[in-house]
């Protein structure tokens, strides 16, 4: 996955995943389109990608 300019540095602009790690990004993006609580959210799939690069990139910080 290449990383969103913002969170891109000049020693990281591309992030691997490992398959499950994937896996679990496509199932929680599958889960977010078959919530109707979440019906509003344009592009889930761009959203959960998002959320990945900003784990990776913060480290340090706890998200949720």
């Amino acid at each position: 996955m290449t990383l969103p300019a913002d969170l891109a540095s000049d020693e990281a602009k591309t992030v691997y995943f490992f398959r499950d790690e994937v896996e679990a990004a496509d199932e929680a993006t599958a889960a977010l389109l078959g919530d109707l609580r979440f019906e509003h959210l344009d592009h889930a799939d761009d959203k959960v990608r998002r959320f990945m690069a900003e784990c990776w990139a913060e480290r340090s910080t706890e998200h949720r």
